[in-house]
């Protein structure tokens, strides 16, 4: 059976268009070290590169997220460290004011103390991480506690204008929540209203603004009143110390709460790296070339292309006579 010319033309250009686009595709993957550089490469390994890197982006957040969660609480940790300091320097003061050997002389110093070591509970208790406030429940932009004063109008013989009367707690007593991964969540001690609230013991001071306000009372009437100086003394040596101690408990107790946190959160942070790890490689092996067999391969086209070259030059040598 005779072949026509046209058909042997046809199927040279043929076979040198595949040997060319085998040729092409493999230089493709050299030069981008990537298997698939299109969908219509490999629809079903494209299918895959995509999925994987959504959620090695989603990876990337929650690691982030972590990262910037234990920052926050750490910046907790050292804010209430400065608080335990205070209410221990407020508590040797309430001590020392107890002591019978001091006159009105030394309540009135120890209280100038005591007024401008309270202002610094409330500094630290507005601590702030990257411009937000971290004891503010979730109203982290303004500052959430402020120091209440009495003003002339509050003033009578145990408070004077200019004394401290309690804490105000602006925040909201809602945590602030953090995603760490797929489906699981952790909440921050972000609620400023645990660090101020009630102690174990009842009566007077079940909130630390109330018990420094009592504080302040009682020296105010062993300063201005001689006849009740050992009764003053008596309160700041009994209940009003013992709530000192409560209220230092409780800093202790939430400084534990912020611990289990951080330790959740760094156990959080070595699985995100391990899984991120375990995500990089998994795309790795989909997406990108071995080069070793690639740089086979393309030799392998580079010879078939140039052969097939060589063997279209005698088939468009042909001519006419040829044929006679």
């Amino acid at each position: 059976m005779r072949i026509s010319e046209n058909t042997t033309y046809n199927n040279f250009l043929y076979n040198l268009g595949n040997s060319q686009s085998s040729l092409q595709a493999t230089m493709q993957q050299l030069s981008s070290q990537q298997q698939v550089s299109k969908p219509s490469d490999n629809p079903l390994a494209a299918s895959q590169i995509m999925a994987l890197s959504s959620s090695l982006t989603q990876n990337t957040t929650y690691a982030n997220t972590i990262k910037d969660a234990i920052n926050l609480s750490q910046t907790q940790d050292s804010a209430l460290s400065g608080l335990s300091d205070q209410m221990l320097r407020i508590r040797t003061l309430v001590q020392a004011s107890a002591n019978g050997a001091y006159g009105p002389d030394e309540l009135k110093s120890n209280k100038t103390e005591l007024s401008s070591v309270m202002a610094s509970v409330v500094d630290s208790l507005n601590a702030d991480y990257g411009g937000r406030y971290v004891f503010a429940g979730t109203k982290i932009d303004k500052p959430p506690f402020e120091l209440v004063k009495a003003t002339a109008d509050d003033a009578d013989n145990n408070v004077q204008a200019g004394d401290i009367i309690g804490i105000k707690y602006n925040g909201s007593t809602t945590n602030q929540t953090r995603s760490i991964s797929s489906g699981v969540s952790i909440d921050l001690a972000t609620n400023g209203a645990n660090i101020v609230g009630g102690t174990t013991q009842g009566g007077a001071g079940t909130q630390l603004g109330d018990y420094f306000a009592k504080v302040i009372q009682t020296l105010n009437e062993g300063i201005n009143k001689p006849d009740q100086l050992a009764a003053a003394q008596s309160a700041l040596g009994g209940d009003l110390l013992g709530q000192t101690t409560n209220f230092s408990d409780k800093v202790v107790n939430v400084r534990t709460t912020i611990g289990a946190v951080v330790n959740r959160l760094n156990i959080a942070s070595a699985q995100n790296t391990s899984q991120n790890l375990n995500l990089t490689t998994m795309k790795s092996n989909v997406q990108d070339v071995d080069m070793a067999k690639a740089y086979m391969e393309y030799q392998k086209d580079q010879t078939t292309y140039q052969s097939t070259l060589a063997m279209g030059t005698k088939i468009m040598n042909t001519t006419i006579l040829n044929y006679m």
